[in-house]
């Protein structure tokens, strides 16, 4: 009798024990899942880069980049990371869907981003840190921001190590409507993230009217947008030259070019 009870107390207390260290295998693998994503920066401002990159120690050989909310939310993928850029405030998850195989369907990583109410004013590039713009295409998407301003998705054909930049200018007025004038200098290589190696296209939000931070008043404004002009040298620039109407109820190019500089859409709802 008492051989029985031991033999019963020594089994359950087996069974006891695999339970926990099952249940231990469980929660030790949720936790490698839940691993916070490592952010170049918690706090940006509105069009100020942010890059995104997996856990350290963790090699993907896929990955699936979400933003929540996602309106106005531009994201460029790398190895291991993303470069994301956001037009509208508030605060925004980042999560990272990873796995060994062409599904990303394993694990998950996260991170919380916040973005304030102001406009990123990008600092004058390193010396001798760019790429000329020379015999590229520019491709110019419009978007409104929530507080109903235009700003333009401005990317390159071509693209450069990193996660590179433009370096621009843009000039309105003076008077209202007065010529807006975006002018793409050239390419900032490298200038976010330490990129495992990647290449991508040259990525930047231009916001029209950042100094009011709102929309531009109503009108017709001629639109010009300058390729490869660098100060104080003398490469050779393109000119592309049409018109933007704004109203109340959206924002519309008349732009007669199919290469060089393009525009798409023509027309955006606000």
């Amino acid at each position: 009798m008492k051989l029985r009870l031991s033999l019963g107390i020594a089994l359950l207390f087996s069974w006891v024990l695999f339970s926990c260290n099952k249940d231990g295998s469980r929660n030790t693998t949720a936790s490698q899942g839940n691993a916070k994503l490592s952010l170049s920066s918690a706090s940006v401002q509105k069009g100020q880069p942010m890059v995104a990159s997996l856990p350290s120690g963790v090699a993907a050989l896929s990955v699936r980049w979400s933003i929540s909310p996602s309106a106005a939310v531009h994201v460029t993928p790398g190895k291991g990371q993303a470069m994301v850029l956001f037009a509208n405030p508030g605060q925004y998850k980042v999560t990272a869907y990873y796995g060994s195989d062409s599904t990303a369907s394993g694990d998950s990583s996260t991170g919380v981003v916040y973005v304030a109410d102001s406009v990123y004013v990008p600092p004058p590039p390193p010396s001798g840190d760019t790429l000329s713009l020379a015999g590229d295409q520019i491709l110019i998407a419009p978007v409104a921001d929530s507080a109903g301003n235009l700003v333009l998705l401005v990317r390159s054909v071509n693209s450069g190590p990193c996660f590179p930049s433009f370096v621009y200018t843009e000039e309105i007025g003076p008077n209202v409507p007065g010529p807006i004038t975006i002018t793409l200098h050239e390419v900032v290589s490298g200038s976010v993230g330490d990129c495992n190696g990647a290449l991508n296209p040259a990525t930047s939000y231009i916001f029209l009217n950042p100094q009011q931070n709102t929309k531009l008043p109503n009108g017709t404004y001629p639109f010009q947008v300058n390729v490869n002009r660098i100060p104080f040298q003398n490469a050779s620039n393109t000119s592309y030259q049409g018109t933007l109407v704004v109203t109340d109820t959206g924002d519309s190019f008349t732009w007669p070019y199919s290469s060089g500089v393009t525009i798409a859409p023509l027309q955006i709802s606000r």
